[in-house]
């Protein structure tokens, strides 16, 4: 038995049958990601051995690379999305989850030593986006005056002194498998900074601004949804507000993330999503 499903990456997911076992099949031809997604499921494989409580991540069986074509084989694991999961969940399962988020990103941080990144690094990555931003069709005086209030931002932030090491990388609610009292961590990304900081950026992109939500297509509790998320949000940054790292570069990084996004938006909403979360960050 073989179920195609349409990956968000550009990637196509499989589903395949082997006897009484099921597995996830994700592949790609597109020359620009191969490398790429065999990177991917090196992460994931090494987040497979970490042991933190209620985190499970899909074990890696085989990545097969080629001059034409990456595939990598996983486990699949049966689960609820965060929306389903968020529309039954009572307090102590809303704490459960938050308390596995933060022991995960935990055990990142004391695997990632504090090292400066300089802006030098982040002022390149910046200008790349930006070169792509320009290019779009809809570039406009708003969008140029954006980027130039980013631009400064960005480049006032001087350098950062952050935990360095290793972490998911695409952290969203979206990417968290939930199965009871086990959370499945998905989609491992190689980012251009390597730190936990990323995740905890990642899981605010969607506590602090309901980013995956504008990908969910099936009627739900929106009012709920955002009450759970404002719960899980001051969670977070109560609990890492422990650490002078996160106080002073969070912002500087969910910024930085949310103008990667911008020069791949399609839809109106999320364009004008994107637009009203970077005017206020800027």
């Amino acid at each position: 038995m073989k179920i195609e499903v349409i990956g968000n990456s550009g990637c196509k997911v499989e589903v395949v049958r082997e006897d009484t076992k099921l597995f996830v099949l994700k592949s790609t031809e597109d020359p620009k990601y191969l490398e790429r997604l065999a990177l991917q499921a090196e992460k994931q494989k090494a987040a497979s051995d970490m042991h933190v409580p209620n985190i499970i991540v899909p074990k890696v069986y085989e990545i097969s690379k080629s001059d034409a074509k990456t595939e990598i084989r996983m486990d699949y694991v049966y689960s609820q999305n965060y929306i389903d999961y968020f529309e039954n969940a009572g307090v102590h399962e809303i704490d459960a989850f938050i308390e596995a988020m933060i022991a995960f990103v935990e055990q990142e941080i004391q695997q990632s030593p504090i090292a400066k990144c300089s802006n030098e690094v982040l002022m390149t990555k910046f200008e790349d986006v930006a070169g792509k931003v320009s290019k779009r069709a809809d570039y406009n005086e708003e969008l140029s005056e954006f980027m130039g209030k980013a631009r400064k931002k960005i480049a006032d932030a001087g350098d950062l002194r952050i935990p360095t090491g290793v972490c998911h990388g695409d952290l969203t609610f979206s990417n968290v498998l939930f199965c009871g009292q086990q959370y499945c961590l998905i989609d491992f990304l190689d980012s251009f900074i390597e730190t936990p900081l990323q995740d905890i950026v990642k899981l605010r992109q969607d506590a602090q601004y309901l980013w995956s939500c504008l990908m969910y297509q099936q009627p739900y509790d929106e009012l709920r949804l955002k009450l759970i998320s404002e719960y899980v949000d001051e969670r977070l940054d109560k609990h890492f507000s422990q650490y002078d790292w996160y106080k002073e570069h969070y912002e500087v990084l969910q910024l930085m993330n949310m103008l990667r996004i911008l020069p791949y938006a399609k839809e109106d909403k999320v364009i004008e999503y994107l637009k009203r979360v970077i005017k206020t960050l800027v």
